[in-house]
């Protein structure tokens, strides 16, 4: 199991997920355009809940590592960044079952989230690579993916079945620990853009 800390900047803190976390988020989980493109539809309260309440149990079970994601500037709860898919042996992990209330999308949240996240992936856990995942189809994350600096590897066609039943082709990106210092510092130049 990963040592899951606490991790925050001036803008956002991210806190391990808790249950009942849920409530704290369905003033942006109702809205059904933001789950366009996820794996799952979770606008209606009871499959949200079930979802976020899931992932509680499963960051118990060590298999995911949910985040809380707190934007300071509102001082409230907007969404959702995990750990999951965690390769100890290989020390390689994922980053994503990510999502924020619509308002948040293309702000300051995303990168500084991610610089969080890798940073303590790479620099406190040691890790040496750190993958992203996302729908063929769903271009507003592809390009909030490739703007951290991740780089393509490919696409694993026809690997899930999402919504609707539809066959999903998932594109897979990665960071590696000698690309870090630059993708690091791309995401401090952008964030201070925000400024």
């Amino acid at each position: 199991m990963l040592p899951i800390e606490i991790l925050e900047n001036g803008v956002v803190r991210l806190t391990p997920l808790q249950s009942g976390d849920w409530n704290k988020l369905l003033k942006y989980s109702r809205n059904k355009n933001l789950w366009t493109g996820f794996p799952w539809d979770l606008w209606e309260d009871s499959l949200f809940e079930k979802w976020m309440e899931d992932r509680v149990m499963m960051s118990q079970e060590g298999k995911w590592y949910p985040f809380l994601v707190n934007y300071k500037k509102i001082n409230e709860p907007i969404g959702l960044s995990c750990y999951l898919n965690v390769d100890e042996p290989n020390l390689v992990l994922e980053i994503g079952g990510t999502w924020y209330g619509a308002p948040f999308h293309g702000t300051e949240v995303n990168p500084n989230c991610k610089l969080l996240l890798m940073t303590y992936a790479f620099e406190r856990l040691g890790y040496e690579r750190v993958e992203y995942k996302t729908d063929v189809l769903n271009t507003r994350s592809r390009r909030a993916i490739e703007k951290l600096g991740a780089k393509l590897d490919g696409i694993m066609r026809s690997n899930r079945i999402v919504q609707n039943g539809r066959r999903r082709d998932t594109v897979y990106y990665s960071i590696l620990k000698d690309e870090w210092p630059d993708v690091k510092q791309g995401l401090k130049e952008r964030i201070a853009n925000y400024s």
